[in-house]
């Protein structure tokens, strides 16, 4: 290897080194600067923790009903078409309670574009 890429090498450890320090450094007198304005160590500072988990619900079992009434009610309801509108509405919009022959019109909220 010729002795230009040795020195290169060389070279290039020392300024990555450097570089390292000096982040290093700045990172270090950053926390001090910080703690020296607040007049030093405050013994009456307090601090709380809340985890993030700490009112994680979890998982319920709901309650198992009856498999005929269940398919009776989705029959009376319209369906599997039903719950294919109650799934194209918007969340603040309620589904509709009657099956009237009234078609929405799937363009309405283009606005002309």
């Amino acid at each position: 290897m010729p002795s230009f890429y040795k020195h290169t090498a060389v070279l290039m450890s020392y300024l990555v080194g450097g570089l390292m320090a000096n982040l290093f450094t700045g990172v270090v007198s950053a926390q001090t600067a910080s703690t020296s304005r607040s007049g030093g160590s405050n013994s009456n500072t307090t601090l709380s923790y809340t985890s993030p988990i700490a009112n994680y619900l979890t998982f319920q079992d709901e309650k198992m009903s009856a498999w005929k009434a269940t398919n009776d009610h989705v029959k009376n309801i319209g369906g599997w078409r039903a719950y294919a509108k109650e799934a194209q509405q918007p969340d603040n919009t309620p589904t509709p309670a009657n099956n009237n022959n009234t078609k929405p019109n799937p363009h309405a909220g283009h606005k002309g574009h």
